[in-house]
C-alpha cells in the first residue's frame, strides 16, 4: 500500500502532550452559583478541566466558563451520563439567571 499523503508527517518519539476541543451538546439539569449538572451521551473524566459555553432559554448571550468534572454517573436514559461540574471562575450568564430568580422570589 502506498502513502497518499501530500505532506510530510513526523513520528513523535516519546511523549508530546496535546489537547482536543470539541463541541458536544448537553442538557442542563440544574444550576447553582458553584456549578451545574448536565446530561451527555458520553462520560467525561473526573477531575478533568473543560471550557463550557452556557446559554439559557435561547438567549443569544452565551457565557464561557472553566469547569472541573466532580462526578459522573449513569443517567436514567440508557447510554447517557449525569455529570457534575464545578465552576472555576465566574459565569456571567449564571449570575444573570440566578440573580433574576432570586429577585423574583423576594418580590
Amino acid at each position: 500500500m502506498t502513502d497518499r499523503r501530500s505532506t510530510i508527517r513526523f513520528e513523535i518519539v516519546g511523549r508530546l502532550r496535546g489537547s482536543l476541543a470539541t463541541a458536544q451538546p448537553a442538557r442542563l439539569l440544574d444550576l447553582s452559583w458553584g456549578g451545574a449538572s448536565v446530561e451527555m451521551e458520553f462520560p467525561l473524566s473526573v477531575d478533568s478541566h473543560h471550557a463550557v459555553q452556557i446559554g439559557i432559554n435561547g438567549q443569544q448571550h452565551i457565557s464561557t466558563v472553566e469547569v472541573r468534572v466532580r462526578h459522573v454517573r449513569p443517567a436514567i436514559e440508557l447510554g447517557h451520563y449525569v455529570i457534575g461540574l464545578e465552576f472555576l471562575g465566574p459565569a456571567q450568564v449564571v449570575e444573570e439567571v440566578l440573580g433574576s430568580s432570586a429577585e423574583q422570589e423576594r418580590a
